[in-house]
């Protein structure tokens, strides 16, 4: 015998008979629909044990039997000619063995409404031929990186407990065309890639929560008929590329956290005639055309043209003000530098410390600048010795005003004086200066001039 169905559609009970793998040629096997259990002395759905001897076994259906039990490793041992095997809505309890990976034939495995548990196992890979996968309404946990099979066309693994994210690899099943992955723990952003498949036919990804915006790609699903993301959690607007999905029947983006405007080619083009309200119920704070009970949109904020042109005036505006200010602060700097100097007053520059010397007692100090304290003369002005009222000797520069650029020199050695801090350079005590003179007073250095030194080093060395 090779091919038997005389037992579906029927209400045969009772237990699956080890004789059937007497039929060594048998091909076809085809059981769905009745009231056939399992031996109450055993947990697993022992009669595959026996079909392992059927080696031209291609194809097997159980469905709808109420088995309640566990599938056994020999599962693997099945003909390697099996190419579809059923076993939905049989109460098939614990998990998915391993060992199921050895049937690499396989193109079709439908094992949904049962009672699985665990994720399907990395054997799985082996399944390349596979095209249609179903383990919906079961307790399957995991990722999704496992279902990552090349030839698939159709994937049904809704109502499970399927978490993280949408893997990469989707975007690799070029060959898929029905998705369907609601009601799962998935928590990810869409992955841009995904929306490659451009032969996708239909997609449900609702009751997830699933994140992030919909990007501008999600008009690539040129070929879809069906698209369902309703009830997760995308933000953001949705995107203008929407009107290319021309063969889309139906389009669901309901309860989530969208915002801005509902393009105005839904709902006025194409299949997207038929959309009602409840394709965007539920949402953030949508706007659009009234068919759809949100609000109407006060301003096309849809329109990006519109928003760099806002974004544009602003930074004119503050740029306008930024240099407004600094002209002012530019004024108000220049005159309070013109009283400064017209007020004639003695002005203090404080530069490596805080003492103060008048210039009386720079006076006493230098015996009146007297020729006999001088101690040489420079570009900019003389330099005397001097002993102040606390005993220290210092050397006092006086800054000839006579010469041209001498104002501008005393400026800058206070700055750069204030500013730096070295052992080889002389220490700035105090600094005095008005309208009439220009004095700094500098540490004492004894031993004669920098010149002089050299002078006398070369000397000795020659």
């Amino acid at each position: 015998m090779q091919y038997s169905k005389a037992s579906f559609f029927n209400q045969f009970s009772g237990f699956i008979p080890n004789s059937f793998g007497d039929l060594r040629l048998l091909q076809y096997l085809v059981l769905f629909r009745n009231n056939l259990t399992i031996e109450p002395s055993s947990s697993e759905l022992g009669f595959i044990s026996s079909l392992t001897k059927c080696k031209y076994l291609t194809y097997l259906a159980l469905d709808e039997n109420p088995f309640n039990g566990v599938l056994p490793a020999s599962i693997g041992s099945l003909s390697a000619f099996l190419q579809k095997f059923y076993a939905g809505s049989c109460g098939i309890k614990g998990t998915i063995p391993s060992e199921i990976g050895n049937l690499t034939n396989l193109i079709l495995l439908a094992l949904g409404n049962n009672k699985l548990t665990g994720g399907l196992p990395t054997t799985a890979k082996n399944l390349q031929n596979l095209r249609g996968l179903s383990l919906s309404r079961n307790n399957i946990i995991g990722s999704l990186d496992h279902f990552c099979l090349q030839s698939l066309t159709e994937l049904y693994i809704y109502q499970n407990q399927i978490s993280g994210s949408l893997p990469e690899c989707f975007a690799t099943l070029t060959s898929l065309r029905i998705l369907d992955l609601t009601n799962n723990l998935l928590a990810s952003a869409i992955p841009r890639s995904f929306y490659n498949l451009k032969d996708l036919l239909h997609l449900n990804a609702s009751s997830d929560i699933l994140i992030g915006p919909l990007p501008q790609e999600i008009g690539d699903l040129k070929a879809a008929i069906s698209i369902d993301l309703s009830m997760n959690q995308f933000s953001g607007e949705i995107p203008s590329t929407v009107s290319d999905l021309k063969n889309s029947l139906n389009l669901s983006l309901a309860h989530s956290n969208l915002v801005g405007s509902i393009p105005e080619s839904i709902g006025k083009m194409g299949p997207f005639k038929t959309l009602t309200s409840k394709s965007f119920i539920s949402n953030g704070a949508l706007c659009g055309d009234s068919k759809f009970h949100v609000a109407k949109c006060q301003h096309d904020t849809s329109n990006p043209r519109s928003r760099a042109e806002k974004i544009l005036v602003i930074v004119f505006i503050s740029l306008g003000i930024a240099i407004v200010n600094a002209m002012v602060s530019a004024c108000l700097f220049r005159r309070y530098r013109k009283k400064e100097v017209a007020s004639g007053g003695t002005t203090r520059v404080v530069v490596s410390t805080q003492e103060r010397v008048s210039h009386y007692e720079l006076l006493q100090a230098t015996d009146g600048y007297n020729k006999s304290n001088l101690l040489g003369i420079g570009s900019s002005g003389s330099v005397y010795k001097g002993t102040l009222n606390d005993g220290r000797t210092v050397a006092v520069k006086v800054f000839n005003l006579q010469l041209e650029g001498a104002l501008k020199s005393f400026d800058v050695e206070c700055e750069v004086l204030r500013n730096l801090r070295h052992r080889n350079l002389v220490k700035v005590i105090s600094s005095c200066s008005n309208q009439d003179f220009k004095d700094l007073v500098l540490e004492y250095m004894s031993n004669g001039s920098l010149k002089m030194r050299n002078g006398y080093t070369l000397k000795t060395t020659s």
